[in-house]
């Protein structure tokens, strides 16, 4: 009989085999034979390795990812599992004590997207482990830094090299927007891009003859597509302000797609361009419509043409209509338009990539000035606002805008520095690299490079220990962790640090009449979590502990709650402190 031991199968089948060992168990089949050690060492079972072990990827492996590179696919699985360590290390660190966190945020996203899946690992942690809390929230924070870094690089290389020519550029500026909203489950650049490749598939596979039709023919029938699906436009009773309705990733991904007319077109454009034609954004002023060309070769009608043929451009406005738009009338409207001057030929050309970027990003400020009674938008208006003023300064950077003398003028610089130092203080590192290099010539770039080296170099500063010690011994009637709801106002909030006596500033103790109060200002004062997620000082006086069961305190606590606490502990019933380094007696 046949032996079925594995030396007796032939190398093309073992291969297959080790595949689908995991790679510790595949090196350890290599130490037992060299015939062993031939197989496990073959690159293309390390590619299996590498692409069954990672999902996200950073850009200097796309040429390797498709094949158009022939690399040591063992080296980079080696390299990954070098990025997961330190990435493990540095949020260890980042657990263990309140300083030197952004230098840590700042190693992590120097690695790029290969530290991505080690981040989303750490941030769906069990609930079993004993610092469940504080990992997953710490671990979502640095990958909220780590997106805002990928769109950063994608409005910087918009800004070095406005005019290269590559596919799907336009796209991923635009889905960067995205990138300051998503959380570790949200669509990323190439998330967004499949999702637009998934529309086009599935317009080929409800009309396959349609690249066999006449260009003019795919141009509308793209059209057709869209807004019969309500992939394009915005639903009746909606507001067309609405935040959301500037983000390329919530059109494609929420049940009804709203989008202002930029996005819209340009999903329509992406589509259109899918199909052969030379779809773009056309420059035309407060409105967007699409201006497209035929493929090389042809006219609209299908006819073949000499490469020197002058074809005239068609318009569409799919976020109004499927039907074609003549030059004629878009002149005509042109002329009727008090803000725009001739001549007005350059309002009927394509838009360039920077602009688009630019008209989106003064789209989303509008709309957060817009008053609305009944918002229906659910999106971080301060991550709206950040990501807005990001790409505007970073794409006015450019030589074709004015470099850093546009800069030297636009009011977004202290805006974004504030917000940096006030929200954001882990992106200090993100100013650094990314902003301050085009800011020399303000008069307050030494002021504000001093305002942010000052917040890394606290940031590296060890806490001062709070000791329930002395006079705070005997005062101190609670602990941090505790949760409790307010005498007065009724809240419920969870105590995250504790002064022995009032320690604000005389004019915040006069405003909110600290002395009236029967303790007055000498009580001891807590530095609280509230359930609506904002912070609040209050008086002890004012507390009343309370000790909930675990489905008991509010929604807001499992997430937020992680900035300071470990874990729930369900005996105790509250939270255990992650901030020993500030209280360690608590």
């Amino acid at each position: 009989m046949a032996s079925t031991t594995l030396e007796f199968l032939p190398n093309e089948i073992l291969q297959s085999i080790v595949c689908f060992a995991l790679p510790d168990d595949a090196i350890a089949l290599g130490r037992t034979s060299h015939r062993f050690a031939q197989i496990v060492y073959e690159e293309q079972i390390w590619r299996s390795f590498c692409l069954r072990t990672y999902r996200f990827w950073d850009t200097k492996w796309v040429s390797a990812l498709r094949g158009k590179e022939a690399v040591g696919w063992r080296k980079i699985f080696a390299k990954r599992i070098q990025v997961d360590r330190l990435v493990s290390s540095c949020l260890d660190h980042i657990l263990d004590s309140q300083s030197g966190r952004i230098d840590l945020f700042q190693q992590i996203s120097d690695c790029g997207y290969d530290a991505k899946d080690a981040l989303v690992a750490q941030t769906k942690v069990a609930s079993a482990a004993d610092d469940y809390l504080s990992r997953r929230y710490w671990s979502r924070a640095v990958l909220d830094h780590l997106h805002r870094k990928m769109a950063l690089n994608q409005w910087q290389d918009l800004g070095l090299r406005p005019q290269a020519m590559e596919e799907d550029r336009l796209e991923r500026c635009i889905a960067a927007f995205d990138m300051f909203l998503i959380d570790e489950a949200g669509e990323d650049l190439d998330g967004n891009l499949r999702q637009l490749d998934g529309l086009v598939h599935s317009l080929l596979r409800e009309q396959p003859q349609l690249m066999d039709a006449s260009p003019k023919a795919r141009a509308l029938g793209a059209a057709s597509f869209l807004r019969a699906r309500s992939m394009i436009g915005i639903t009746n009773g909606r507001d067309y302000h609405d935040i959301e309705h500037n983000f390329l990733g919530l059109a494609l991904s929420r049940d009804q797609h709203n989008s202002l007319p930029l996005i819209s077109v340009l999903i329509y454009c992406f589509v259109a361009n899918k199909l052969g034609l030379r779809a773009r954004l056309c420059n035309y002023p407060f409105h967007v419509i699409a201006i497209m060309l035929p493929p090389p070769g042809l006219d609209f009608e299908g006819s073949t043409v000499s490469a020197d043929s002058e074809i005239a451009p068609m318009y569409l406005d799919p976020w109004r209509s499927e039907e074609e738009v003549s030059v004629d009338r878009l002149r005509s409207q042109l002329v009727r338009l008090p803000e725009v001057e001739p001549p007005y030929e350059p309002f009927l050309q394509q838009c360039s990539d920077s602009e688009v970027v630019l008209r989106s990003a003064r789209n989303i400020l509008n709309s957060l000035q817009e008053p609305r009674d009944h918002p229906h938008d659910v999106v971080d208006q301060t991550k709206a606002q950040y990501a807005a003023l990001w790409a505007w300064l970073l794409v006015m950077s450019s030589p074709q805008h004015g470099g850093g003398v546009a800069l030297h003028l636009h009011n977004g610089f202290p805006a974004i520095i504030d917000a940096c130092i006030s929200i954001f203080p882990h992106d200090a590192s993100l100013l650094k690299e990314y902003l301050f290099p085009h800011t020399g010539h303000r008069r307050d770039h030494l002021h504000y490079t001093a305002n942010v080296e000052s917040l890394c170099q606290e940031d590296r500063q060890p806490k001062i220990p709070k000791r329930r010690a002395g006079r705070a011994l005997g005062r101190l009637k609670y602990r941090v962790g505790q949760v409790f709801e307010h005498r007065r106002y009724g809240y419920k909030a969870v105590i995250v640090g504790w002064d022995p006596e009032c320690a604000q500033h005389e004019q915040w103790i006069q405003m909110m009449q600290v002395d009236r109060l029967p303790g007055g200002r000498e009580q001891c004062f807590y530095n609280v979590l509230v359930n609506d997620d904002s912070m609040r000082y209050v008086a002890e006086e004012n507390i009343k502990i309370i000790e909930p069961e675990q489905f008991e305190y509010p929604p807001v606590f499992p997430f937020e709650a992680g900035k300071y606490f470990k874990r729930w502990d369900k005996d105790l019933h509250r939270f255990i402190s992650n901030i020993h380094d500030e209280y360690p007696d608590d």
